[in-house]
């Protein structure tokens, strides 16, 4: 047990009122006995038993992949390897477990020509105790691996472009250094922080994100719940943050379940990611050197403050468990300062604040193939959450020149979505843009979710997208859903209700011809017969552009494609793409909204979160 020390005059005398007010909401709760014993409760009964190392499984595993060796299954040996590998013990507990695993599975990566990730195996086997006496087979191994081996190149640019490169500071806001195209990369950035959602553990590399090859995973050190990619990662995230947590990984949806996990964990990861007797020095002293210096630029990311709900007892939940379990923060001597504690707490409500505001999701993309080739589903999953402090820095529009279109793990790639001129300043939506809410849905979004009111150009001009626009029976002008009267001949509309149960109908009729498609055997003349007069119906009522006939004309060009009436397909997709155009941005800016509004459902309810159990 770490002793705490106590200094005569407090250091903390001399913080920030702001970071006073927070070190004495978090202590209140901290210096309760009957919270930090529910917090000591819950962490005791974590059962975290399975997660550690077995030597039974190890073996378990590593005969099967033997066996399979022996039958020439080579790929399934494989697999069985690389689960000896996650479940081995590395040295100074097992003098060769992990050596073993990494040189059987070297063998099978070289009997299916994997010359590259076998050597990788042999120099790992031959780093954490291979046997000295047998490394004379892994050596032979190498060199007839080196004798096949073809100069690879890496299909994936890790070069991450540099953000000084086109985007600057000026007057506090994120400027473009040159004029930049639309489609143009604005910036690449890699997180401060992330926290893998658990259902991604056994296939993501809880690091950087990528998806696992199990081919070449590399295990945790001391516990078998998460992957990696390969050696640095691991040790990367072991460096960031994870040695505190391996042994407890449990506890974000045990001792926190009440309020989203991932946050709780993102909002750790926040100081845990400077080093915490680092991150402490850098609020003391106002440090400007490297670490210090970037962890000051997270503590100036918004806050949402008193407007989100009190996080005071989640804070003293976790500074019980740093402090009592972790031993943290610990300063060199080995020593423990009350005054570092309170601060320790103090930081904690102080980003899991921020994190209300500034937890970016890390989405995936995938296209998944339904009944026929001809049909494919895109999905975008949120795998985690991740902290930017480039992009966390960037302004609202509900008319954004910049958006994230793709992460490559769990770095970030912003690119504009129209030109941008030299010195204009970078924007990004919040969740809500001109395309996909009106004017008065936007504001409401923003004021309750980021507090403020938008007084963007769209905002001020009060301009809509035409993506859910239809047109008026009087002079067919496009009018915009949710104006009263025409714009350019002035009628009153009373009964907008009318054309929109009038537009649902038709759309259901839509969507039975769509399910036809989908059919193993897809009806063609039903789908057709539906889908035309679902699209001659909704032409005379809806704008052009309306998302509604673009869902439509996607439909109706993959029948006639499945028809192979190719001049109608080609026809319809044309008037598909001019729909997407206008709606293409909705998708991502719904993406984010639905995220933030799940995200808030889940930090509502009672102040004060703590498990009664």
């Amino acid at each position: 047990m770490v002793e705490i020390k106590e200094i005569e005059e407090s250091k903390n005398d001399q913080l920030p009122i702001e970071l006073k007010n927070l070190i004495s909401r978090v202590n209140k709760y901290f210096t309760d006995d009957e919270v930090r014993c529910k917090a000591r409760y819950n962490i005791d009964k974590a059962n975290t038993n399975w997660l550690k190392k077995s030597e039974e499984r190890f073996k378990k595993h590593k005969m099967r992949g033997n066996n399979l060796f022996a039958d020439g299954n080579y790929n399934k040996a494989i697999e069985e390897y690389s689960q000896a590998i996650i479940w081995a013990m590395f040295p100074p507990e097992s003098d060769n477990q992990i050596g073993f695993a990494f040189g059987n599975r070297s063998a099978a990566l070289c009997k299916i020509g994997l010359y590259s990730q076998c050597i990788q195996d042999i120099d790992l086997a031959m780093k954490y105790g291979y046997p000295s006496e047998q490394k004379e087979k892994l050596i032979k191994r190498k060199q007839f691996c080196l004798q096949h081996i073809e100069k690879e190149t890496k299909c994936r640019n890790k070069e991450t472009q540099r953000c000084e490169e086109n985007i600057k500071q000026k007057e506090g806001e994120i400027v473009a250094v040159h004029s930049l195209k639309k489609g143009d990369i604005v910036f690449i950035e890699d997180s401060w922080c992330t926290s893998l959602d658990k259902d991604y553990y056994f296939t993501h590399c809880y690091n950087c994100f990528n998806k696992i090859d199990a081919k070449t995973l590399f295990p945790c050190f001391t516990c078998s719940k998460v992957r990696f990619c390969c050696e640095s990662c691991s040790i990367e995230a072991w460096n960031k943050g994870h040695k505190y947590e391996c042994q407890f990984l449990d506890i974000w949806s045990t001792l926190f379940f009440e309020i989203s996990k991932n946050p709780v964990q993102l909002a750790a990861n926040m100081i845990l990611r400077a080093d915490v007797s680092h991150a402490i020095e850098a609020v003391r002293n106002g440090n400007d050197n490297s670490h210090e210096y970037e962890y000051n630029r997270i503590l100036k990311l918004k806050d949402a403050g008193e407007n989100c709900k009190d996080f005071s007892k989640s804070a003293a939940l976790l500074l019980t468990y740093f402090s009592e379990f972790a031993k943290l923060p610990q300063r060199k001597d080995g020593q423990q300062l009350r005054d570092d504690i309170q601060l320790f707490g103090g930081l904690l409500l102080k980003h899991l604040q921020q994190i209300q505001l500034n937890a970016v999701p890390i989405l995936e993309h995938d296209f998944t193939t339904l009944m026929h080739e001809s049909t494919k589903l895109f999905q975008e999953s949120a795998i985690g959450y991740g902290i930017y402090t480039l992009y966390n820095s960037l302004k609202h529009s509900c008319d954004p020149n910049a958006k994230i279109t793709a992460f490559d793990g769990r770095r970030l790639i912003l690119r504009a979505v129209k030109d941008i001129a030299e010195n204009e300043v970078i924007t990004v939506s919040f969740g809500v843009t001109y395309k996909s809410h009106t004017s008065k849905e936007r504001q409401k979004f923003l004021r309750e979710n980021y507090f403020f009111d938008c007084n963007c150009f769209a905002c001020n001009s009060e301009y809509q997208s035409k993506c859910n626009a239809f047109l008026c029976s009087e002079c067919k002008n496009t009018v915009n859903y949710g104006q009263s009267s025409c714009p350019k001949c002035e009628k009153a509309f009373e009964t907008v209700e009318e054309i929109d149960l009038q537009v649902k109908q038709i759309m259901m009729k839509a969507k039975s011809g769509a399910l036809a498609l989908v059919y193993k055997e897809p009806d063609l003349w039903k789908a057709e017969h539906l889908l035309v007069e679902s699209y001659r119906s909704l032409i005379d009522i809806l704008c052009p552009l309306n998302k509604k006939i673009g869902f439509i004309s996607d439909k109706l060009s993959l029948c006639y494609k499945l028809m192979k009436k190719h001049h109608l397909s080609l026809k319809f997709i044309v008037e598909c793409i001019e729909c997407v155009r206008e709606e293409i941005a909705n998708r991502q800016a719904k993406v984010f909204s639905y995220s933030f509004t799940v995200k808030k459902q889940r930090n509502k309810g009672e102040k004060g979160n703590v498990s009664e159990n």
